[in-house]
């Protein structure tokens, strides 16, 4: 059976995993379609440090986890907003 999978807010702890998994998402999209330097850009927004400021300005990180592992990953800005 599938195991199943929990939705809950991100910590500080998560951070290096949130990062992770935005990256393996995104990745194959936009390298094909970026400069180099748009690409360096995009990798510096979504550092660990830069997703800790994103919750200090009230941005709410959640993660999906299956089996203890982050799989999944979904922000919300202003209560309305959803990105990642």
């Amino acid at each position: 059976p599938d195991a199943p999978v929990a939705v809950r807010p991100a910590t500080r702890d998560d951070l290096q995993s949130v990062a992770a998994v935005i990256r393996s998402v995104t990745d194959p999209l936009v390298t094909p379609v970026c400069t180099t330097q748009q690409l360096e850009r995009w990798h510096a927004s979504i550092t660990p440090e830069r997703l800790a400021e994103r919750l200090d300005s009230g941005v709410r990180l959640f993660v999906a986890v299956v089996g203890g592992r982050i799989v999944g990953v979904a922000g919300l800005r202003d209560h309305h907003h959803v990105f990642h």
